[in-house]
């Protein structure tokens, strides 16, 4: 998870820095909670308690906003984020709008002042990404950047303390570290840091299993190599 560049005058407390961000993205688009609610079917009253930071909402919810303003995708091309959204359901002409904001997250590993990022993909991920040989590509040229760091997980590794868990890692400005969890039924936003901490040994116990990121780009390179290129270039 990459570090969050000091923005001045928001808060660096993650529960309001998330209503911030919910705020800032409704703000954007230009619609009301009711018509948020109408768009993804959840009442609207629960948008305005995420917005002010009552609640943080289940992990179904989450992932609706992050689609609806395009939130995820740091590592994704504009066709293998195309294919990941229609598939999710979405149409056009929200489908294409949905694509340039994703594309337009990706700018936040650009410049010399682009935050550390470190990801851990999992083998069956890049062999889904396959199919798009443009995908591929992209992360070995992201993975040259000196402030990206990607690690390929190879199947078969087995059983670890992360299994069906996603595990994300935010280092707040002052130095503090907060974590969020989600599986296939909830998320959760963890600040205690005796269980952050027990967190973070779990993902550094995965990440001493992955490759190391001379291996992954090795590895990302030979699957490249496996992909037909496509006739037409």
């Amino acid at each position: 998870m990459p570090q969050r560049r000091v923005i001045t005058g928001r808060s660096q407390e993650p529960r309001q820095r998330f209503a911030e961000e919910l705020r800032t993205l409704g703000t954007g688009s230009g619609a009301s909670l009711r018509q948020l609610g109408e768009r993804l079917g959840w009442d609207w009253s629960l948008f305005g308690k995420m917005e002010k930071g009552e609640t943080l909402g289940g992990p179904e919810v989450v992932q609706a906003l992050d689609t609806h303003y395009g939130t995820p995708g740091l590592l994704q091309t504009p066709g293998y984020a195309r294919e990941v959204l229609a598939a999710g359901g979405l149409k056009e002409p929200e489908l294409t709008q949905q694509v340039e904001a994703r594309m337009g997250r990706r700018e936040l590993l650009e410049g010399k002042d682009a935050p550390p990022f470190r990801t851990l993909l999992s083998e069956a991920v890049l062999r889904e990404a396959a199919f798009w040989r443009e995908q591929l590509e992209y992360l070995v040229d992201v993975g040259e950047r000196p402030n990206v760091t990607i690690q390929v997980l190879r199947l078969g590794t087995g059983l670890h303390g992360l299994v069906s868990t996603d595990a994300m890692f935010l280092r707040l400005v002052e130095g503090r570290t907060v974590a969020y969890t989600e599986n296939a039924y909830r998320g959760e936003l963890i600040e205690e840091n005796v269980t952050v901490e027990r967190l973070q040994r779990a993902y550094d116990v995965v990440r001493d299993l992955a490759l190391s990121p001379v291996e992954s780009r090795k590895f990302i390179l030979r699957m490249l190599e496996e992909v037909p290129c496509d006739p037409s270039t």
